[in-house]
């Protein structure tokens, strides 16, 4: 989460670090929830930095204000219904790392 941007000096490093994890280290996505002002900062570096093939797995979504308050969508009974089941299901800890787990077992 990002409620202030940072500087590009910073933003480069951070991009910098998530292109070697996306390559690297298994890592499927990087998501930002941000103010509006950081995502035009992480989607400026993420642009600069980010080979063609890596870019769309690094995704920022404008959806706090600058005091952190949700701006994003809003979410009925059946969607939060929904998330609140996707989330017990993660919460065992073997759904977070499955999909590691299964690019590890093709790969062997």
């Amino acid at each position: 989460m990002e409620l202030t941007p940072e500087t590009w000096q910073r933003y480069q490093k951070i991009v910098t670090n998530h292109a070697y994890r996306l390559v690297h280290e298994d890592v499927d996505r990087v998501a930002y929830f941000c103010t509006a002002d950081a995502h035009r900062a992480i989607t400026r570096e993420a642009d600069k930095r980010l080979v063609r093939t890596e870019r769309p797995r690094l995704v920022s979504y404008p959806c706090f204000d600058a005091r952190g308050i949700w701006i994003g969508p809003n979410l009925d009974a059946g969607d939060h219904a929904v998330q609140l089941e996707a989330a017990a299901q993660l919460d065992d800890g073997g759904a977070w790392d499955g999909s590691a787990r299964a690019r590890a077992r093709a790969r062997a």
